[in-house]
């Protein structure tokens, strides 16, 4: 239930009709810019209700101003209590993010020092060891001893072989950059294994103190959080509530033919055409496109209503216009929304896309920009006629536009699966070509990836530029840049020798960094590496190894498909403990394979070297019999190629569904698959 209204009360009055500031808005991809709406010297009220937005501290806040004031308050105020709450919001989300990678740091870091510290205490131990024994025992003792471990009797000359050949792979590594904690400098703080050997070399009888890695305490967390744990007593649905009361309220102030469709509209809207790359739905970060409707839009002419108005996008945008809708109101009510990640309804967003498209003409760059991404990023295509005003618009300000807005437009048609045509798409990279130099990371991979999803590969030169541009920041890319650049490198297959050393110097980069990458981010990683054929250095599959592990509990089994692939692919060799926990770790989440999913497992299991036991495959060719009639020819051939390269001969049952779901389409199996199904099956 919503907190009851608790600010004083003020005399009600009807607002005068405030008139927007000319401040900028907000860009589609931060949450700066457009400031709150002036609301003139001529409403003391209005005044008030602005600087007690400007104010507040949390959402609950604006709630209490919504609760007396909602009624009488103008678009401008509503829309800017929508952009506060969105901000306050996304700063408590942000802080949340940053204190979740902030432990996953401070645990790798335990976990690594915990690791040198056990090395460093094993081989002191053995080197005490030996010195004992040398001092206990006369020279008879230890020749007798010296037989006793050439006869094999006890075993210490191979203890003492493998110690020393431990001591020197320990010494040959380089020891890792561990910074220092609490914001001291290198040196003054914390505790690394260069040290600890001093210590030891002074005190050679101490014991170490070893501490397991623990995460940080509550109090700690919480006060990361900026404050967010005055809001733990009020649920999502309370701020989802505050939401809709600010949509309804501002959809109000719109005619109530704003969201229908003209009956003379002709859906022409431009198609995607290209299917989503195999395995990558979740990683590719497409968005939230569930929210494509085709019964909502307002562009074009309808006859006249009852009334006798004219459903027009003039007429609507005159509408928006007395009652107090600018145009950017409308954007930003919108990009309040998309910032909140809460579709407030479709009566709601496509009023106020209806009013922003027929307002587009009149509004400046960023307006339009920001109207584009949030219903890309709330996942509501418009209406065909709305969609071409707001992209014709877009193509118009194309070299105006910096490189953020550009990326954000293009990423918002491959979002929505809206191919641009081929004279808009030249003219972007026209555009976007000068501009790449300083753009920043997040804009640079954006740009790469909505060109993958789009399957439009931009010119060579442009390809060279990007290259250029990005090489300086590497350093600065975060997981999801990484992994959308390197998949979006693999699906519009660029040659991968004018790449060879980007990519090298990528992975050479991020390879520290992979315990921060999350399990969707290391499995694109990975799938893009496999396809573009680049091979992984000792050192840089060892961190990648290393991060599956820390991940392995919140891995996707669509996710451990690909990274299984994509290392069998490589031809890498991971250890055997690995393997052997990558198969327990499927266990669970072969129910939830796809047909892709159980043959690419399977595949790599046995091109890995992995002995899956035999309740694991069981409930394999269990789990895989309901999904034989979604497989395609090459899931087939992969999945009996496996299963021959593990020696295991498939349950009957499972070999009559192969039969009866291939034996009509035998005619569309390529060579290729019908040959390695048939080797298998032989």
């Amino acid at each position: 239930m919503l907190p009851p209204a608790g600010l004083p009360q003020l005399q009600r009055r009807a607002l005068q009709r405030p008139t927007f500031g000319g401040g900028a808005a907000p860009d589609a991809s931060s949450g700066h810019g457009r400031g709150l709406p002036s609301q003139g010297a001529s409403s003391p009220l209005g005044l008030l209700l602005q600087k007690q937005i400007a104010d507040a501290e949390s959402w609950v806040e604006l709630q209490l101003v919504l609760n007396q004031h909602g009624a009488s308050m103008a678009p401008p105020l509503l829309s800017a209590a929508a952009m506060r709450a969105a901000r306050l919001q996304q700063a408590l989300r942000d802080g949340r993010r940053r204190a979740q990678q902030a432990e996953w740091t401070e645990t790798h870091k335990a976990t690594i020092q915990h690791a040198w510290d056990r090395a460093d205490e094993f081989a002191a131990a053995a080197q005490r060891r030996r010195q004992q024994q040398q001092q206990r025992w006369p020279e008879q003792e230890q020749q007798q001893e010296q037989e006793q471990q050439e006869e094999g009797r006890d075993g210490w000359r191979l203890q003492d072989e493998w110690e020393e050949q431990e001591e020197r792979r320990r010494r040959a590594r380089p020891l890792p950059q561990l910074e220092a904690r609490g914001g001291d400098p290198p040196g003054a703080g914390g505790r690394d294994a260069a040290s600890l050997r001093v210590q030891q070399q002074q005190q050679p009888h101490q014991q170490p103190q070893h501490q397991q890695p623990q995460p940080p305490p509550l109090q700690q967390r919480r006060r990361r959080l900026q404050g967010g744990e005055m809001l733990t007593k009020y649920s999502d649905d309370d701020y989802h509530a505050f939401l809709q009361e600010v949509a309804r309220l501002a959809t109000a102030q719109l005619p109530p033919w704003a969201a229908e469709r003209p009956e003379e509209e002709e859906d022409e809207g431009g198609q995607c055409g290209c299917e989503e790359p195999e395995g990558e739905e979740e990683e590719g970060e497409r968005g939230n496109v569930t929210g494509r409707r085709g019964d909502q839009s307002l562009a074009g002419v309808r006859p006249a209503d009852e009334g006798g108005a004219t459903r027009s996008a003039a007429a609507l945008a005159a509408a928006a216009a007395a009652a107090g809708l600018e145009p950017g109101v409308s954007a930003a009510l919108l990009w309040s929304f998309a910032k909140a990640g809460y579709h407030p309804g479709y009566e709601h967003v496509g009023a106020w896309a209806a009013a922003a498209a027929a307002q587009a003409a009149d509004s400046d760059d960023i307006t339009v920009c920001q109207a584009v991404w949030a219903l890309a990023s709330l996942g509501h295509l418009p209406w065909p006629s709305q969609w071409r005003a707001l992209m014709g618009e877009v193509r118009r300000r194309l070299p105006s536009l910096e490189a953020r807005g550009l990326s954000n437009m293009l990423w918002a048609a491959a979002t929505l699966e809206q191919r641009p045509s081929d004279g808009f798409l030249r003219d972007f990279w026209a555009a976007s070509a000068p501009k790449l130099a300083g753009a920043q990371p997040q804009a640079l991979a954006n740009i790469l990836w909505a060109a993958g999803a789009l399957r439009a590969p931009p010119p060579r030169s442009w390809a060279q530029a990007w290259a250029q541009a990005s090489a300086p920041q590497l350093s600065r890319w975060g997981g999801r840049d990484v992994a959308n650049a390197v998949w979006a490198l693999a699906t519009l297959r660029f040659p991968r020798r004018p790449f060879a050393v980007w990519l090298s110097r990528l992975l050479s980069t991020c390879a520290p960094r992979l315990h921060l990458f999350s399990g969707a981010e290391l499995a694109q990683l990975s799938w893009g590496l496999a396809a573009l054929r680049q091979p992984l250095a000792e050192r840089q599959l060892e961190a990648l190894l290393n991060a599956v592990m820390e991940r392995k509990t919140s891995l996707k089994g669509r996710e451990w498909a690909m990274l299984l692939w994509s290392l069998a692919r490589q031809g890498a060799a991971p250890p055997p403990r690995w393997v052997a926990a990558a198969v327990a770790c499927t266990w669970p989440k072969l129910r939830f394979f796809g047909p892709q999913d159980f043959a690419n497992a399977l595949w790599a299991l046995a091109r890995l070297g992995a002995a899956p036991s035999v309740a694991w495959r069981g409930r394999y060719f269990a789990s895989s019999l309901s999904q034989l009639f979604f497989f395609e020819p090459r899931h087939h051939a992969q999945a009996l190629t496996g299963a021959a390269l593990l020696r295991w001969r498939p349950p009957a049952e499972w070999l009559d569904r192969v039969f009866l779901e291939t034996y009509g389409g035998l005619m569309s199996w390529r060579p290729a698959e019908l040959a390695a199904a048939l080797n298998a099956l032989g």
